[in-house]
């Protein structure tokens, strides 16, 4: 999976659970990273980088 494939992804995800209201185009950006952070605050997590989400989501895409 190439790497803009994968942020489309994480980006499908947050808009899923209602994080992100932009598209979800592959491209990283300032509207992503803010999604990031409100998920964050509701999930109890602490990733700041779109790479980390994607390590955490690494084992539920191969199933």
């Amino acid at each position: 999976m190439s790497p803009q494939e994968m942020t489309k992804l994480v980006q499908s995800e947050l808009r899923r659970v209602g994080c992100l209201t932009a598209s979800a185009d592959g491209d990283w950006n300032a509207s992503s990273q803010r999604s990031l952070t409100l998920f964050n605050k509701y999930a109890g997590t602490k990733l700041d980088q779109a790479g980390e989400l994607r390590c955490a989501l690494q084992p539920q895409i191969a199933m």
